[in-house]
């Protein structure tokens, strides 16, 4: 499957980004979370794109919902009609015995594909890293490098959230190394920090 084109990322800072786009924040509180995803998301309901939002601490799945409704009021009635899923981390990234698993990279192809099939215009989603253990880097950092790759030429875009307070300095680099870009939280609001060279 390929597309070209661009979406509204609905964030100040990127303004419309190529479709496929895999991309990163860091953030250092729910606030600063909520004010970079729950926009991202509100666009991609506005935009008729369906949405995943796959949550963990600080914004579990109620509260992220909660926030995204203040800003969505027919927010229910796009849940009843599919386009939207809030989730836990767990049902989407671990399995039954606690590891990574290979379903959550097939589930956001999967996804894509149904999503085309309804009438929905792509796919956007968003997963928050909070819950990572320190044991689980090295497939995480293995997931997101292969979804990276499967991303390209496709009509979804993917926001990936990461604590500051979570990462090392070396965590940081190995982040960025595995997405197009990174958005961080400035005084002045967030902002755009780096492109990768083809």
């Amino acid at each position: 499957m390929t597309s070209s084109g661009t979406c509204n990322a609905g964030i100040d800072a990127l303004g419309r980004i190529p479709w496929g786009s895999h991309f990163c924040n860091f953030y250092q509180s729910a606030e600063d979370l909520a004010e970079c995803v729950v926009p991202f998301f509100r666009q991609g309901l506005i935009d008729n794109e369906m949405c995943f939002w796959i949550t963990s601490e600080p914004l579990n799945a109620r509260e992220a919902r909660r926030r995204l409704l203040a800003q969505q009021p027919d927010l229910s009635e796009r849940e009843a009609a599919g386009q939207i899923q809030i989730v836990d981390f767990a049902d989407w990234y671990l399995s039954s015995n606690g590891s990574i698993t290979a379903r959550a990279l097939n589930a956001s192809m999967e996804r894509l594909e149904a999503a085309l099939e309804r009438g929905f215009s792509g796919v956007r989603m968003s997963g928050n890293s909070f819950w990572l253990e320190r044991k689980y880097w090295a497939l995480f950092s293995d997931y997101e490098s292969r979804i990276h790759a499967a991303l390209r030429n496709s009509r979804i875009v993917v926001l990936c959230s990461y604590s500051l307070e979570r990462c090392t300095a070396r965590d940081v680099l190995e982040i960025v190394k595995h997405h197009d870009f990174a958005l961080s939280r400035e005084p002045h609001g967030w902002q755009r920090m780096k492109d990768v060279t083809p």
